[in-house]
């Protein structure tokens, strides 16, 4: 027997097994990756179709990405966040096509964040979403059970549902495990607000501002009847933020705490704050503004005027700078300054109709009546669809007794469809001649 020529027959016999093995190989690869690339297609046109606002074609993409093998987390997350969102829509009374029903809506939603939480406990967005979905699962839960009356209690915490604490539980977990995203904070301060229990919002508000010192960033700080305790914890987080540092200058921070106090008429520690303010950036005209708008509105003209002069100096294209100064400068009796600042005011910001004014009745004072009368017909020709406009103009004209001028006003205001908001101001001269 030949040996030698046995080997050599069975060489071409083992490279086609070995290249019949790689073409499965290959065959199998290139199947897996296709399938991935389509679920990753259906899951992009899915977020395409959501934004769309087509809830149900947008479901339907993320099932079937799901079934291809697409990235289950993420899939599932983004199912949750529009089962959700078809919620808040509905609960809002927005007119929505419910990609599934009520009941089957909130057992995929309590599945896929069974899922996502089983496998990422530590990911506070998922925890998040969870809270979320509590508070459909107890606004629902209020919705089907009748008011007894006699079972409501005085303390709002005595009313809440059980999926009410469960919604509160969850969020709470998303912000202890990412105490710095502020929003997580924020929320809670919202939901308590709304539930009439500041005193639980309160601690919540200070690591929400401590997390971040931006007063813009936290809408319900400028609420009008803000909590005395939110309003104090609010302070204790900027001052917090100060000692401690953070990203956002101080100085900066300095200026978000005194608005906040300004805004609550907390006026003598806000100056405090700005004078700080002014000491760590000395050229910074904004606290230099904020600290002359204070002792205006508190009737400190002369040092409203000579903060806000510094802030012209600083910044001469700043209108609403000039605007004050010059306010500040007729409460001082110096009405050609006051003009001067005015007139510069209206120059920078001619879409601002109460510069006009402003400037017509500091001339008006002088006895300067023609150039008023232009001040305010220019703000009237400016402003066509401003009642506001129209009866400042026809009041000038009644108290210098141009009964004439005034009806014409009257006249042009009714041929912009204002007449009706103007009322008895045209209608007593009606019988005037």
């Amino acid at each position: 027997m030949n040996v030698g020529a046995t080997g050599e027959s069975r060489r071409p016999v083992r490279k086609s097994a070995i290249l019949l093995c790689f073409l499965v190989v290959l065959a199998g690869e290139s199947g897996w990756y296709g399938t991935r690339l389509a679920a990753s297609v259906l899951h992009l046109r899915g977020e395409r179709a959501f934004f769309r606002n087509d809830l149900v074609g947008s479901l339907k993409d993320y099932d079937r990405a799901l079934e291809l093998g697409g990235e289950r987390d993420l899939i599932l997350a983004d199912r949750v966040q529009l089962l959700l969102f078809a919620m808040d829509q509905q609960e809002a009374g927005v007119k929505v096509k419910m990609p599934l029903p009520a009941e089957q809506t909130t057992q995929v939603v309590h599945h896929d964040l069974r899922v996502l939480i089983g496998t990422a406990p530590s990911k506070a967005f998922y925890w998040s979403l969870a809270a979320d979905a509590y508070r459909h699962d107890a606004y629902r839960a209020r919705r089907a059970t009748p008011i007894d009356i006699a079972t409501l209690s005085e303390n709002p915490l005595a009313n809440l549902t059980p999926q009410d604490w469960l919604a509160i539980g969850a969020m709470e977990v998303a912000a202890r495990l990412e105490p710095n995203a502020y929003i997580y904070q924020d929320m809670l301060v919202e939901h308590f607000l709304e539930m009439g229990v500041p005193s639980r919002a309160a601690d919540h508000c200070r690591l929400a501002v401590l997390a971040l010192p931006d007063l813009d960033e936290h809408q319900y700080l400028s609420r009008p009847n803000l909590d005395a305790a939110v309003y104090e914890a609010a302070v204790q987080g900027f001052t917090q933020s100060l000692e401690q540092g953070s990203m956002i200058p101080a100085a900066r921070i300095d200026c978000d705490v005194a608005r906040l106090m300004l805004s609550h008429g907390d006026t003598d520690r806000a100056l405090d704050y700005l004078n700080h303010a002014i000491a760590r950036q000395p050229g910074w005209s904004v606290p230099r503004y904020l600290k002359g708008t204070a002792y205006f509105r508190t009737k400190q003209y002369e040092k409203s005027a000579r903060e806000l002069a510094h802030v012209v100096q600083l910044k001469p294209t700043d209108a609403a700078s000039r605007y004050y100064l010059g306010l500040a400068y007729e409460q001082m009796g110096r009405r050609e300054d006051a003009i001067s600042e005015l007139t510069k005011a209206r120059e920078l910001r001619p879409e601002e109709l109460k510069y006009f004014h402003a400037l017509g009745a500091a001339l008006e004072a002088t006895g300067r009546l023609q150039e008023a009368e232009r001040q305010y017909l220019a703000a009237a020709n400016l402003h066509p669809r401003d009642t506001g406009a129209w009866a400042r103009l026809i009041e000038f004209y009644k108290r210098h007794g141009e009964v004439r001028e005034a009806q014409r006003a009257c006249s042009r205001a009714q041929s912009s469809d204002h007449v009706d908001a103007l009322g008895s101001a045209c209608d007593a001269l009606s019988g005037d001649d």
